[in-house]
């Protein structure tokens, strides 16, 4: 599930992995990123993305890997 070829910043709409602890599935949620972190875990560095989901504008922060797609801005 890494994504290392997505080059994300601030400002981007982005598409997340949700896990659903009810049916163990993904599904996609739309979020704003508003900052890329590098967290030191476990002596290795960890990517991060800091945003802020679009549909109920809570914040999270999340490891890069579960990005899974850049969305088009509409205007």
């Amino acid at each position: 599930m890494k994504n290392t070829e997505l080059h994300i910043k601030k400002g981007d709409h982005v598409w997340v992995q949700i896990y659903n602890g009810r049916d163990y599935s993904f599904h996609p949620r739309l979020a704003e990123v508003i900052a890329t972190l590098h967290l030191r875990i476990s002596c290795e560095v960890v990517p991060y993305v800091a945003l802020r989901y679009l549909d109920n504008h809570s914040c999270a922060c999340v490891p890069y890997e579960q990005i899974c797609g850049i969305c088009d801005k509409s205007p």
